[in-house]
């Protein structure tokens, strides 16, 4: 395998209660060579060349994060976070097209209140808001031809988090 790649992350906090964040990533990851595993099944075969399963080529993340004093003793917050990958494999070998996940964005949020020196805390939280569908992982049953079982990613989800250190 050869793997070579990128990485660039910013932030910037232009005020006391405001922060930026960015991360960009590039991923050349392929096989650097071929295995035939012909006798067993054509469909195993390694290719040189292949991309590596999971190694999307590119990574777009960034957030912003809110902090405002309410009086002398509490905080508002507020936080925003997404992510976006370009296409990639989930399977290698018995690789089947359908399991391939297309580029997706997921966007998840916080909003809470709690005291200034962080020793209680409400926040209501949410992930993947969109409700996008994305393959957290797949893989091919041995003995049965063209059949492939896709992990969906998490669905959108809502909580609470109570926060409270002595």
């Amino acid at each position: 395998c050869r793997a070579q790649g990128a990485e660039i992350e910013l932030n910037s906090r232009p005020t006391d209660y405001l922060n930026f964040n960015l991360g960009v990533v590039y991923t050349d990851a392929y096989y650097d060579s071929t295995v035939d595993f012909t006798p067993l099944t054509p469909a195993a075969d390694i290719n040189s060349g292949d991309p590596l399963s999971f190694a999307a080529e590119w990574v777009v993340t960034g957030g912003v994060g809110y902090t405002q004093p309410i009086g002398d003793s509490l905080q508002f917050m507020a936080y925003v976070d997404g992510r976006w990958s370009s296409e990639y494999r989930t399977v290698t070998l018995n690789r089947n097209p359908i399991t391939d996940q297309d580029a997706f964005a997921i966007f998840n949020g916080r909003l809470g209140v709690g005291a200034q020196d962080g020793r209680w805390a409400v926040e209501f939280w949410g992930v993947n808001l969109t409700d996008e569908f994305y393959y957290a992982g797949a893989f091919t049953p041995p003995l049965q031809d063209g059949t492939s079982v896709i992990y969906p990613g998490a669905p959108r989800t809502y909580g609470i988090t109570l926060r409270a250190r002595y």
